[in-house]
């Protein structure tokens, strides 16, 4: 169904899928750096996806408990809570099993939104 997206969101997918080998060498591999990252905290905590706007590539990174310390020129595109409260009532304490889960209700056409916004409008430290 891709020949219906108009052109420019075609491009826009093509140049992710660019920046995603390049970066992290492969859906795989990114879904499994992004599951190990999810699944290395302990107690409370997120896993994210975000654009480097310095180095213009794209990151997986841990934020713990309550705090806010994204990387800095770092655009969040993907994130997933990895509290307990996020999962226990349906995984129980197999967080894993909430992980690999995840992957099949990601919506990329915003991540692929966020991650064409942050592309354009973020040259360097410049926020929008």
């Amino acid at each position: 169904m891709e020949e219906l997206v108009p052109p420019r969101r075609r491009q826009a997918r093509r140049r992710t899928r660019r920046r995603h080998r390049r970066t992290i060498r492969g859906f795989d591999k990114f879904r499994d750096q992004f599951s190990a990252a999810a699944n290395g905290v302990q107690g409370s905590g997120w896993a994210w996806l975000g654009y480097d706007t310095l180095g213009k590539k794209l990151l997986t990174f841990q934020m713990y408990d309550q705090q806010s310390n994204v990387p800095f020129g770092t655009i969040p595109l993907l994130g997933l809570d990895v509290f307990e409260h996020a999962y226990y009532l349906q995984y129980k304490n197999i967080k894993a099993d909430y992980i690999k889960a995840f992957w099949n209700v990601v919506n990329w056409p915003d991540v692929q939104a966020r991650f064409a916004a942050a592309v354009s409008k973020t040259p360097g430290l410049i926020f929008p």
